[in-house]
């Protein structure tokens, strides 16, 4: 039985929530947190990702947490948030459909338009039980970086909250959907806007009259999955809170995109070598760069790989495919025939010559990335896979198995700096 409660923390005014509202963290290298900064000054990157504006300091400096610590302060006592106990919030964002964004406005379209226009992802803002987390009721699937790690922690015990969700999943329950239109319709939304990425982020703040409704319906699910935020989660756990600050979404509702590789050399090889190492495992065949639609795998198996200028299409032999549900993973085999044998990521936990792009950003977000992330120009090569699909998943995490770092990218992505929680003050 899964155990969650309502929040006692921070919610952001609802005149200020677009200007504030950041996408997390982890998105963002720190030069474009800083770019984005400059963009939106309100961004709340000022607290999250901090380190973009203190250039000269180490990003894990402890100046860095006093600081956000600092713009957290400043923001509360300037009204930007208010302080709410004892809350449940739904957050629902809807997009633009593919084959019909051309057509649909960006602006706030009416509920009783966007079934019909838009995909729907609604989700309820959450704290969920820590030992939940210990006791494997709370899945994970991926490993956890330590520095990643020590730096949530080190964010949680200077900031004195949890500032961003992680998100987690869990298979489709019909009361819990039947639960969000009722609460949808029990009052009118706190925060209703469209962000630059045309996709509609809107709140509500649920009536607290309506928790132990809340609480008991979701006492139907027997587990949770952490689908982002594994070091958010591992944190809170860390540092012994009372709860985990979370945003639950269906899994029917969630999108699963690749997680994409860039590695800054070829270890030594020439590319001839590499090559040759690689048929091993894979067919290869060079692909045309034009246009980028055509790079993008669309099967299980098939790689995209740019090396020294040119695209390669890679086509797994499937006799080698493991029937484990985790090293039957391309990010798996990935891993353990070409990254680690060919190219000494021997750790892609600790390894600082491998760097991950979310496949939401595409080719071109791949592209962007490798010509950033290498010491000499034309040395980095990446690898653009398919995604994991949702019943590989469950399966990885059910087998309590974890998956190499960065296996899937869940977008789009809630925004961070919408509501906050404050430790140790989970309300029973």
């Amino acid at each position: 039985m899964v155990l969650i409660a309502p929040l006692a923390g921070y919610v952001v005014s609802s005149v200020q929530a677009e200007a504030v509202a950041a996408l997390p963290y982890d998105v963002f290298t720190i030069k474009e947190a800083a770019d984005e900064i400059a963009n939106y000054p309100e961004s709340f990157l000022r607290i999250d990702r901090t380190t973009a504006l203190l250039p000269e300091l180490d990003e894990y400096d402890p100046q860095v947490y006093q600081k956000a610590k600092q713009i957290l302060q400043s923001s509360i006592a300037s009204n930007q948030y208010q302080q709410e106990q004892n809350r449940f919030y739904l957050y629902r964002m809807a997009w633009p459909k593919s084959d019909i964004a051309d057509k649909v406005e960006s602006s706030i379209p009416p509920d009783s338009a966007i079934s019909d226009t838009h995909n729907i992802q609604i989700g309820l803002m959450a704290a969920v039980a820590t030992e939940d987390y210990r006791n494997n009721i709370i899945r994970r699937h991926e490993n956890t970086r330590t520095e990643k790690l020590q730096d949530r922690v080190d964010h949680i015990n200077t900031l004195g909250v949890q500032a961003s969700p992680v998100l987690m999943t869990h298979r489709t329950d019909l009361s819990i959907k039947q639960l969000h239109s009722e609460l949808m319709a029990a009052s009118d939304p706190y925060i209703d806007f469209i962000s630059v990425d045309d996709i509609r982020h809107t709140v509500w703040i649920i009536d607290s009259s309506l928790n132990q409704q809340v609480i008991q319906t979701y006492q139907s699910l027997d587990t949770l999955y952490i689908a982002d935020g594994h070091h958010r989660a591992e944190a809170a756990s860390t540092i012994k809170a009372d709860g985990i600050f979370a945003i639950l979404f269906p899994a029917d509702m969630l999108q699963i995109h690749a997680y994409n590789r860039v590695v800054e050399d070829l270890n030594g090889l020439t590319e001839e070598q590499f090559l040759e190492q690689v048929r091993q495992y894979y067919s290869v065949q060079i692909i045309s760069a034009e246009p980028s639609e055509k790079i993008q795998p669309i099967q299980r198996g098939q790689i995209a790989m740019h090396m020294h200028g040119s695209w390669y299409q890679l086509q797994l032999n499937e006799q080698i495919r493991s029937t484990d549900a985790l090293a039957a993973l391309d990010v798996s085999i990935l891993q353990s025939s070409v990254l680690k044998p060919l190219l000494g990521i021997d750790d892609p936990k600790e390894s600082t010559r491998i760097t991950y792009v979310g496949g939401s950003l595409g080719i071109q977000g791949l592209v962007q990335r490798m010509a950033t992330f290498e010491r000499q120009p034309g040395e980095a090569l990446a690898f653009a896979l398919h995604a994991v699909d949702m019943d590989d998943f469950f399966a990885v995490a059910d087998s309590g198995q974890l998956m190499p770092p960065k296996s899937t990218w869940f977008a789009p992505k809630p925004r961070s700096g919408i509501v906050m929680m404050a430790q140790n003050v989970l309300q029973e």
